[in-house]
């Protein structure tokens, strides 16, 4: 099924015209048609996701089709800072240290 049934089914499942789905979303009544004809020229990350929220997961970003000539690449994770990294052969505090810290 493409991104434009599953808006269309969507939409009709909900009993709603084109312009209400639209309006609900927060875009114009032309961008829903042209996204239910299968038209992605408008598309943008933006209103990739008002689409994905007002359809409640029935339309996600998996099924947008990739923008062309852009590689997705992965996010990498963060490298661990080791200034604040805790390790096991971290000394514990004592009471003696807490207290003198709040004192």
């Amino acid at each position: 099924m493409t991104i434009g049934e599953k808006l269309r089914e969507w939409r009709k499942a909900h009993k709603l015209k084109q312009a209400q789905a639209a309006k609900a979303a927060g875009i114009s009544q032309s961008t829903w048609s042209e996204l239910e004809l299968g038209d992605f020229k408008r598309i943008n990350l933006n209103v990739a996701q008002r689409i994905v929220a007002v359809t409640g997961g029935a339309v996600t970003f998996a099924d947008f089709p990739r923008p062309r000539g852009r590689k997705v690449r992965p996010i990498a994770p963060p490298a661990p800072d080791s200034t604040t990294a805790v390790t096991d052969d971290s000394p514990e505090p004592d009471d003696e240290s807490l207290h003198a810290k709040a004192g």
